[in-house]
């Protein structure tokens, strides 16, 4: 929902000339005033995660939307992970000529893990060009910023 309600407006500003990347930027500064909802301690997030995203995953799974493998944790380098091998966001927003933007929703992610702590590293996105999205989640340690792995790919600051 929020990916589209941010192409929707993006599709009406750049009518008025607004470019990509400053719509982008400030769509990762809003994010970060965004309150977050509290997990309750006793939540297995990691269970309920990898149920949903198993759903989604699968050798039927039609063009253009997400395909997502669950990758089990060591509990050292990572307690949880996926791999998205294919993009619904990146499929809507290519048809949209807005494939600038999805960086910047990819980033989105990188703020979701400060704000919980969830400690997300990737080494690239399909959004940056590369053939997966790869998350790995070790709570506690800091998240590493998407912006600082492609500084040349996006015009935003980490935090």
């Amino acid at each position: 929902f929020i990916c589209a309600s941010v192409l929707s407006l993006y599709m009406h500003l750049r009518t008025k000339d607004v470019d990509v990347h400053d719509y982008g930027a400030k769509y990762v500064a809003l994010s970060r005033m965004r309150p977050q909802p509290p997990i309750a301690e006793e939540d297995p997030v990691e269970a309920d995660m990898e149920e949903v995203l198993g759903a989604s995953a699968g050798p039927n799974t039609p063009p253009g939307e997400f395909d997502i493998e669950v990758v089990q944790g060591d509990g050292e380098n990572f307690d949880f992970g996926y791999n998205v091998k294919s993009c619904a966001i990146c499929h809507v927003f290519s048809q949209h000529d807005a494939m600038a933007l999805v960086p910047y929703m990819c980033a989105y992610d990188d703020v979701a893990s400060d704000m919980g702590d969830m400690g997300l590293r990737r080494t690239g996105t399909i959004a940056l060009g590369a053939s997966r999205c790869d998350f790995r989640y070790k709570q506690g340690r800091p998240t590493e910023q998407l912006a600082d792995a492609y500084p040349e790919a996006r015009r935003i600051v980490s935090k």
